[in-house]
């Protein structure tokens, strides 16, 4: 061990006995310090030149400067001194990786041929280590922060079905000002399962605080830094949703979450320990029971105070919450895509497209979708907002974001366009798209032959082609080129004869399909 320096006031009060005539003896009597130890610190007075007068009208730290200053050229104070000069170097290097207090004492001893043993080096050395090693205190006001931290353990289900054990990662969400924790228990860190635990919370809650600190989760932090951290998207939307300020711990034992890994510690005592020798078959199942501890965790009044957790939650940070929105946050999936020239966007979870204003053809875009919409985003402006659909190898596509003439093809080849544009002409014209489009709703060729059809109406007078139509009822003759050859001919404007076809009378002698089998 190294020597332990007396404390000025004892020396203070040697010297003031000394005065008074005490005898060695007497005064280490007095002060409980030895008496070669007395006679020590007389000597080393003595040496000073200053009367005893003089020496105790002294600070303690003016005497401790004149006491020791007569020692300054003896081997013991230069090793001191040495270590002194020494340490700040050494107590920078002990902070980096790989270095040891063996690999500092060893570089102590080479650069100073007086130097401490490594024993008497390692307890100086902890020493100064603990006294700069201190904490500040840290106070949040109502509503401010939201602190969230993974437990390092890990609770356990079994899968009913397989037989396999299965950890549950624990997340704990402790509210800066009055402490209030929730508890839940997830499959995995996965960005989904974090994000909707988060969204738990908040409902728990009851309200928004200002923000949330993590401490580097890779949940949420994608690039840890001690001024400007970087987050994921996911969470970023998140905290925008939400109004909440992203906010992360420095790296490498912060003390900035104190708060929340006590409540780590506690959750494994009320939490973890009631629940150690029961068994789940599910993390639903899991949670259930994490409840009713969680409830009797805030209830429990703080050491010494008759209130707990939710008592100053509802009494002063409650109000301090801003209100939640009306909307809650879903979990949306990202990808990156190329407008094609078709305008479309391939979303290859859906095997589906998904149309976009015909101006972005070729670039390329961020499709945020969830369970009931897909969203699509150029340079940070939602360009396109469709519902999702899960049809394979299909198309969504708005009218707005077509060209004027592919919206003119499209309403061409639309059945139910084509009937409203032919019942404007007449009810003959109509009933006779009705029975091309009766062949096959989405034949292209029935489309063509109905385009044709209507486009005679710019050829020749509706009322033409609405007689044609009848005309070509009449005879059954459904087809472009009879209604064509009807208006070329003037047919229509012949009087449709409402008699049947005579037909030929039966004959004996007329042979049948039978004589030729």
């Amino acid at each position: 061990m190294a020597n332990k320096t007396i404390d000025m006031q004892k020396i203070h009060t040697v010297l003031r006995l000394y005065q008074c005539d005490y005898s060695l003896r007497a005064i280490a009597r007095q002060t409980g310090i030895h008496r070669s130890v007395v006679k020590h610190y007389i000597e080393r007075f003595a040496k000073t030149g200053l009367t005893l007068d003089d020496a105790l009208q002294l600070q303690p730290s003016g005497l401790s400067n004149l006491v020791y200053a007569a020692q300054e050229t003896t081997p013991a104070n230069r090793r001191q001194r040495d270590f002194d000069v020494f340490s700040q170097y050494a107590l920078e290097e002990i902070q980096k990786k790989h270095v040891t207090l063996q690999l500092l004492h060893r570089e102590y001893n080479n650069k100073y041929p007086v130097a401490y043993s490594y024993s008497q080096f390692c307890d100086l050395l902890g020493r100064l280590r603990k006294s700069i090693d201190i904490s500040m205190i840290q106070e949040c006001s109502p509503g401010e922060l939201m602190q969230v931290d993974f437990t390092g353990d890990k609770l356990q289900w079994v899968d009913p079905q397989s037989g396999e054990q299965c950890t549950a990662e624990v997340l704990v969400i402790t509210l800066g000002y009055s402490g209030l924790t929730y508890v839940q228990a997830l499959k995995s860190q996965k960005q989904e399962e974090f994000i909707s635990c988060l969204n738990q919370a908040l409902q728990f809650f009851g309200g928004v605080p200002l923000q949330i600190r993590l401490d580097n989760l890779k949940s949420g932090v994608i690039k840890a830094d001690r001024y400007e951290p970087g987050f994921n998207k996911l969470l970023t939307l998140f905290c925008d949703h939400y109004t909440l300020i992203p906010d992360a711990t420095r790296v490498r034992k912060p003390r900035d979450k104190a708060q929340v890994e006590s409540h780590v510690r506690i959750v494994y005592e009320r939490i973890f320990a009631p629940l150690r020798n029961k068994v789940f078959t599910s993390i639903e199942q899991l949670n259930e029971a994490i409840i009713p501890l969680l409830e009797e965790h805030n209830k429990r009044p703080y050491r010494g105070s008759k209130k707990g957790r939710i008592d100053f939650f509802n009494q002063q940070e409650h109000a301090a919450l801003k209100p939640l929105p009306e909307k809650y946050f879903v979990h949306k999936h990202y990808k990156k895509a190329v407008i094609q020239k078709n305008y479309h966007i391939w979303l290859g979870e859906d095997e589906h497209y998904y149309s976009v204003p015909f101006a972005y053809v070729g670039k390329t875009v961020e499709v945020v979708y969830d369970l009931d919409s897909v969203e699509i985003y150029c340079d940070l402006q939602r360009i396109a907002f469709h519902l999702r659909s899960h049809r394979t190898g299909r198309y969504t596509t708005l009218a707005g974001h077509m060209p004027e003439a592919h919206i003119k093809v499209k309403e061409g080849m639309d059945p139910d366009h084509l009937i409203v544009q032919a019942s404007q002409i007449g009810p003959s014209t109509k009933s006779f798209i009705e029975k091309i489009l009766s062949r096959g709703a989405h034949c292209q060729p029935n489309f063509k032959s109905c385009q044709g059809i209507l486009s005679l109406a710019k050829k020749f007078p509706k009322e033409r082609l609405e007689r044609a139509t009848q005309r070509a009822l009449h005879y059954n003759n459904i087809t472009y080129k009879a209604v064509q050859s009807i208006l070329i001919q003037n047919l229509d404007s012949l009087v449709v004869d409402s008699e049947k076809q005579p037909t030929l009378p039966f004959n004996d002698n007329t042979r049948g399909a039978r004589t030729y089998q």
